[in-house]
């Protein structure tokens, strides 16, 4: 069995997430788009609505 270094590990497991989250805004973004809205336009709501004040930050956590 070969020993992977605590760093390699982490980043392995930081790797899938992040991927994960990039396909997913991207696949968003796409039908947004084909809605006929800007994709830019609907993660900034997105993310207003998350982030946008102390009560989003209390709902979205």
């Amino acid at each position: 069995m070969v020993a992977t270094s605590r760093g390699q590990g982490f980043a392995e497991a930081l790797l899938l997430p992040v991927f994960a989250l990039t396909a997913a805004l991207l696949l968003f973004g796409v039908f947004v788009w084909l809605g006929g809205t800007s994709p830019v336009e609907a993660w900034k709501l997105l993310f207003l609505g998350a982030f946008g004040d102390a009560f989003s930050w209390q709902n979205t956590l």
